[in-house]
């Protein structure tokens, strides 16, 4: 199911930041490779679409990111 959300942080030597959706009360981890290949770099406060995965402790990862236009 996609969610929308904005991206409240973002580390650009790592590749990897978090997503903040009204849908879940918890910050989801993106990691670039997870956004859409033709999509510019990612930025603080960039609108998304997103599916969302748990690892295996439970935590939420973002996948299949898109920005909103």
């Amino acid at each position: 199911m996609a969610m929308v959300g904005r991206i409240v942080n973002w580390d650009e030597k790592h590749g990897f930041g978090l997503i903040e959706s009204s849908g879940i009360p918890e910050r989801v981890f993106f990691h670039v490779r997870d956004m859409d290949v033709e999509a510019l770099p990612p930025f603080i406060s960039e609108r998304v679409v997103f599916d969302m995965e748990r690892d295996l402790n439970g935590c939420g990862i973002a996948i299949h990111i898109l920005p909103i236009i």
